[in-house]
């Protein structure tokens, strides 16, 4: 189902499930995915960012996937970000791969 704020410009119209991989366009033109999640227990609950693999900032959601802040984690445990970073690479896709299917 989609929002008046939101485009389908990629996913699979069959899926049943609810889950399944799709594309977005927002009104503001930024891109969103959404769908099924890897269930792998070495990676987070929550999305973030690294920078200079020293500063992490967790990206907020609401509960529709919606990106509502950020949140400067004081004294992050490097070492885990770190390993979380290497892992979610181990299991990336290249965009081109995903985007044909």
């Amino acid at each position: 189902m989609e929002s008046p704020e939101l485009t389908k410009i990629a996913g699979d119209a069959n899926c049943r499930s609810g889950d399944c991989p799709s594309v977005y366009r927002t009104a503001r033109g930024s891109i969103a995915v959404q769908g099924n999640r890897l269930a792998n227990p070495t990676l987070p609950d929550h999305d973030f960012w690294l920078f200079d693999e020293s500063t992490v900032v967790k990206l907020l959601y609401r509960e529709d996937g919606t990106q509502i802040g950020r949140e400067l984690v004081e004294h992050p445990v490097l070492d885990n970000y770190l390993d979380w970073r290497d892992a979610a690479w181990e299991q990336a896709v290249q965009f081109a791969d995903y985007w044909q299917g």
